[in-house]
């Protein structure tokens, strides 16, 4: 943190020009704080930012609407929805007008977008932004990018979430099969083990308990190759294992 605040105290003044280099610095002090979870510090920092890289470029510029999208994340880390919503669409505004139709940047902010209603319980309309910027993605990039393989994700889990759970594997397993591409299988990758732990999720919300332990246990194997022994997410996943096994155990004699 002390680099970082030197860094922006040595920028600012060394010459003018160096307000530029500053509001990135001031940048990422603030995502230090936000992922220290200290969002009042982080918020503070970047609205620092903002009103220097508004004096600097202009209120309607792409470097502006970066540390828009910045807000958006800290008021949504800290469920602020109605705030973050607000940022992350100021963030697209700027970025439609300045960008082509299709641009990585949008299909980012599309799918922010899509996070925040979901965790506003808009289904629908969450799964909008997310079909976008898949759509967007599925132009832009490879056809096996792990970024088309995180909007999968995304969109299977507004189905399973709205109970339609046999569209929500096929699109997982979609998924699945992109990551299992683009990252090291043998030393696990958490996206796999995420993926994995949500197929299990969703076989027993379809009471298919058997096929639930399988892929828990694929996503614990995963995940003990990753995480600390004490990690929430193992414990979970231990948990979730015995509760079916308890509930099968009747069957079992």
């Amino acid at each position: 943190m002390y680099n970082y605040q030197r860094a922006y105290d040595l920028t600012l003044a060394s010459h003018p020009f160096g307000i530029k280099e500053a509001a990135k610095t001031i940048n990422n002090i603030a995502i230090v704080y936000r992922k220290w979870c200290q969002y009042d510090r982080a918020l503070e920092l970047h609205f620092q930012a903002l009103k220097t890289k508004e004096e600097y470029y202009g209120k309607d510029h792409l470097e502006t609407a970066k540390t828009l999208r910045n807000i958006g994340s800290v008021y949504d880390e800290k469920q602020q929805y109605d705030r973050a919503l607000e940022y992350y669409q100021h963030c697209l505004r700027i970025q439609q007008k300045h960008l082509p139709t299709d641009h990585i940047d949008i299909a980012m902010t599309l799918q922010n977008i899509g996070k925040v209603y979901c965790e506003m319980n808009h289904s629908n309309i969450a799964l909008e932004h997310f079909q976008a910027s898949l759509r967007m993605r599925q132009k832009l990039l490879v056809s096996d990018h792990n970024d088309i393989a995180t909007s999968l994700v995304y969109i299977a889990s507004v189905y399973s979430k709205q109970g339609q759970y046999h569209i929500a594997l096929d699109i997982f397993f979609k998924a699945l099969e992109i990551q299992m591409k683009v990252f090291d299988t043998k030393d696990g990758h958490s996206d796999i083990a995420e993926t994995l732990q949500h197929i299990g999720v969703t076989y027993e919300k379809l009471s298919n308990y058997l096929t639930a332990i399988e892929f828990y246990n694929k996503a614990l194997d995963m995940n003990k190759k990753l995480l600390p022994p004490d990690h929430p997410t193992i414990i979970k996943l231990y948990n979730n294992i015995d509760i079916l096994r308890n509930i099968l155990e009747p069957y079992n004699c």
